[in-house]
């Protein structure tokens, strides 16, 4: 992992270091021409998931190397080091809510109490560890399922929407990150 830095990757150390940044993309355009996300040439674009517009400003302004064009939705006019005023441009990722539906057929090994609450939590964790742009692949959440004691069958639904849930990946552009809340996950535990 980079140190907080004058570069792309030092600057996302140093606002992942921020209160409440999940997560950091800063994407670099070094063509002479915009990118398919239509940043300027020689840009960066930083997308960030959480943490607080003035905080993030300054974090930026005071890792950013001179002559570093950012792009973004947002602007957020601070004070540099030397007191000059200076623009920083950045936009924060989507979050897309996740919700999943778990049908499990289980044996003696299973825990009434506990089995639940535990295919839940790993399954929010994994998804909530995902970071901006990577798509929530459904066979990744087998194995989580499986390693629950009392596990024999697993078929899982994902979704952004509660209504229409599937077998479906779930595929995220370069500004989004999935993040799934435990209360958005449902167990049906031997049709129960």
């Amino acid at each position: 992992e980079a140190k907080p830095g004058p570069t792309a990757w030092g600057m996302k150390s140093a606002l992942m270091e921020l209160p409440g940044v999940r997560d950091v993309n800063p994407v670099e355009n070094d063509k002479g021409y915009p990118n398919k996300w239509g940043d300027d040439p020689y840009s960066v674009h930083i997308y960030i998931l959480g943490g607080n517009d003035n905080d993030i400003a300054h974090t930026i302004v005071n890792h950013m190397a001179a002559g570093i064009a950012l792009v973004g939705s947002r602007a957020m006019d601070v004070m540099d080091a030397t007191g000059n005023p200076r623009t920083v441009h950045f936009d924060h990722a989507i979050d897309k809510p996740v919700y999943v539906k778990v049908t499990l057929k289980v044996n003696e090994g299973w825990n009434d109490d506990e089995g639940a609450d535990d295919v839940k939590a790993a399954v929010a964790d994994y998804i909530n560890h995902l970071i901006i742009g990577k798509t929530l692949f459904l066979t990744r959440l087998y194995p989580l399922v499986y390693s629950v004691d009392g596990v024999d069958e697993a078929v899982i639904e994902i979704g952004t929407n509660k209504g229409n849930m599937g077998g479906q990946n779930i595929v995220n552009e370069i500004n989004e990150a999935v993040s799934c809340d435990e209360s958005n996950i449902e167990v049906d535990v031997n049709g129960v």
